[in-house]
């Protein structure tokens, strides 16, 4: 019965060494075999109306003066056009966009957008020339509006080109990812130190070009008259503004992280498995033989032998992997 039993432990444990390391480098190969199928493929519709990947459906969302200024870009691998790299807030974004700013979004990301346009949910920055932000609050920025609709505050109203060599400070709204900016109005610095303003979004058509911004090509425009109050704010947000570090996330390199973490996971099943896991086996292969209760029976030695070549088949397999 003993030698029965010897033989059944000795090919189970034989079989076990011979496959584990064996199991676990084939699915090792299978999962971490890498290549195109692994990004998210896009297609564009002839006219360029529709974006679209396995998963979901964008719409071109058509806006003027929507512009990118985002501290966090997730760039997709595949693009539909070479110079066109296609970029989102994160990986699962219900919007995104071009590299030339067009913008893309699927039902829900239209409803976003929509929101954000309307100022619904949003942040509020001052930025100067240099493109330096500061963060606003929605109070100051309720302040400025209600300038000209008091009618209290002094009003100058100068021609466009006037203004052109001023010193600015954009008053811009962003989206909750801050991703996406669009220009409320502005605060203009006149030579005598003054401050003024304009609200962009009472503004005709005529005042801005064909993309959006405000043009300074010809015309008139009424400016109000900061306070003392509002213009410390002001002088005081543009004196804290810094510049917007934008952080890429790139889909490849994220695949990158994948394929490393499935190889320390196999390392570490490996070892376990093929060092760590036979080691109970050869102590008590080496251990038993002499035990005077048992009558030291030598047929343990069969258990360490098992054990060690278990060990030594899965060095030399570590050896032929990392040549490899």
């Amino acid at each position: 019965m003993k030698t029965n039993f010897i033989k059944k432990l000795f090919l189970i444990l034989l079989c076990v060494a011979l496959l584990s390391p064996s199991v676990i480098f084939a699915t090792f190969a299978e999962d971490g075999q890498s290549d195109d199928t692994e990004y998210v493929d896009w297609t564009l519709n002839e006219n360029g109306a529709v974006l679209s990947n396995e998963h979901k459906t964008y719409n071109r969302y058509n806006v003027l003066g929507v512009s990118v200024k985002a501290k966090e870009i997730y760039r997709y691998k595949n693009s539909v056009e070479e110079s066109y790299a296609i970029q989102a807030p994160s990986a699962d974004s219900e919007f995104v966009w071009f590299s030339d700013y067009t913008i893309y979004a699927t039902d829900a990301g239209r409803i976003y957008l929509d929101a954000f346009l309307k100022e619904e949910n949003v942040k509020y920055r001052l930025s100067d020339e240099s493109e330096k932000y500061a963060a606003i609050t929605q109070q100051t920025l309720k302040s400025l509006d209600a300038l000209e609709a008091l009618g209290e505050a002094e009003t100058r109203t100068v021609e466009v080109r006037e203004l052109l060599p001023l010193t600015k400070y954009d008053i811009t709204v962003h989206d909750q990812t801050e991703s996406l900016a669009f220009t409320h109005g502005a605060v203009y610095e006149l030579d005598d130190g003054s401050l003024y303003y304009i609200n962009y979004t009472l503004l005709g058509n005529q005042y801005f070009d064909a993309y959006g911004s405000f043009s300074y090509r010809n015309g008139t425009v009424t400016l109000t008259k900061l306070d003392s109050e509002l213009s410390e704010v002001i002088l005081n947000a543009a004196a804290e503004a810094e510049y917007i570090e934008t952080n890429y996330t790139y889909e490849e390199n994220n695949t990158d992280t994948s394929e490393t973490f499935t190889l320390a996971m196999f390392w570490i099943i490996f070892i376990l498995l093929g060092l760590i896991l036979p080691i109970p086996f050869l102590v008590l292969g080496l251990i038993l033989p002499h035990s005077k209760k048992l009558k030291r029976p030598k047929h343990w030695y069969v258990i360490a032998a098992i054990a060690g070549a278990w060990m030594l088949f899965a060095a030399i397999l570590t050896v032929i992997l990392i040549i490899i």
